[in-house]
Protein backbone atom coordinates (compact mmCIF):
# COMPACT_ATOMS: atom_id res chain seq x y z
CA UNK A 1 0.00 0.00 0.00
CA UNK A 2 2.86 2.51 0.86
CA UNK A 3 4.57 1.50 -2.39
CA UNK A 4 1.35 2.32 -4.65
CA UNK A 5 1.26 5.55 -2.29
CA UNK A 6 4.80 6.95 -3.12
CA UNK A 7 4.48 5.85 -6.68
CA UNK A 8 1.29 7.91 -6.86
CA UNK A 9 3.16 11.28 -5.07
CA UNK A 10 6.54 10.43 -7.44
CA UNK A 11 4.36 10.54 -10.67
CA UNK A 12 2.55 14.06 -9.17
CA UNK A 13 5.49 15.32 -8.42
CA UNK A 14 6.76 15.14 -11.84
CA UNK A 15 3.51 16.43 -13.00
CA UNK A 16 3.79 19.88 -10.66
CA UNK A 17 7.42 20.51 -11.89
CA UNK A 18 7.63 23.36 -14.90
CA UNK A 19 7.88 22.15 -18.41
CA UNK A 20 11.94 22.32 -18.64
CA UNK A 21 12.55 20.14 -15.71
CA UNK A 22 10.01 17.55 -17.56
CA UNK A 23 11.35 17.84 -20.69
CA UNK A 24 15.27 17.21 -18.60
CA UNK A 25 13.55 14.32 -16.93
CA UNK A 26 11.99 12.47 -20.48
CA UNK A 27 15.71 12.76 -21.56
CA UNK A 28 17.31 11.66 -18.97
CA UNK A 29 15.01 8.08 -19.10
CA UNK A 30 15.50 8.15 -22.60
CA UNK A 31 19.18 8.35 -22.40
CA UNK A 32 19.52 5.43 -19.64
CA UNK A 33 17.18 3.28 -22.05
CA UNK A 34 19.72 4.18 -25.05
CA UNK A 35 22.79 3.00 -22.57
CA UNK A 36 20.97 0.03 -21.74
CA UNK A 37 20.09 -1.33 -25.15
CA UNK A 38 24.22 -0.30 -26.12
CA UNK A 39 25.43 -2.42 -23.16
CA UNK A 40 23.15 -5.14 -24.11
CA UNK A 41 24.53 -5.17 -27.95
CA UNK A 42 27.63 -5.19 -26.46
CA UNK A 43 27.73 -7.73 -24.43
CA UNK A 44 26.21 -10.07 -27.01
CA UNK A 45 28.69 -9.18 -29.97
CA UNK A 46 31.74 -10.21 -26.95
CA UNK A 47 29.59 -13.32 -25.60
CA UNK A 48 29.47 -14.49 -29.48
CA UNK A 49 33.19 -13.82 -29.87
CA UNK A 50 34.24 -17.52 -29.62
CA UNK A 51 31.40 -18.41 -32.06
CA UNK A 52 32.30 -15.83 -34.56
CA UNK A 53 35.94 -17.69 -34.32
CA UNK A 54 34.62 -20.98 -34.95
CA UNK A 55 32.74 -19.54 -38.04
CA UNK A 56 35.84 -18.37 -39.42
CA UNK A 57 38.11 -21.67 -38.75
CA UNK A 58 35.37 -23.63 -40.36
CA UNK A 59 35.32 -21.36 -43.70
CA UNK A 60 39.04 -21.26 -43.71
CA UNK A 61 39.76 -24.88 -42.99
CA UNK A 62 36.87 -25.58 -45.97
CA UNK A 63 38.63 -23.34 -48.61
CA UNK A 64 42.16 -24.41 -47.80
CA UNK A 65 41.10 -28.09 -48.41
CA UNK A 66 39.34 -27.22 -51.43
CA UNK A 67 42.54 -25.06 -52.54
CA UNK A 68 45.02 -27.74 -52.10
CA UNK A 69 43.07 -30.13 -53.58
CA UNK A 70 42.70 -28.27 -56.53
CA UNK A 71 46.78 -28.33 -56.29
CA UNK A 72 47.91 -31.06 -55.56
CA UNK A 73 51.40 -29.99 -57.58
CA UNK A 74 52.44 -27.51 -54.96
CA UNK A 75 51.24 -29.69 -51.84
CA UNK A 76 51.65 -32.92 -52.28
CA UNK A 77 51.77 -33.81 -48.78
CA UNK A 78 48.18 -33.49 -48.43
CA UNK A 79 47.35 -35.83 -51.01
CA UNK A 80 47.16 -38.59 -48.80
CA UNK A 81 44.95 -37.03 -46.37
Amino acid sequence: MNNILFSFKKKERINNVNREDRKEYSFRKQYKEHVFYMKMSIRFVILNIPKYFKILWFLNNHYCKKYWKNNPKIYPEYINH
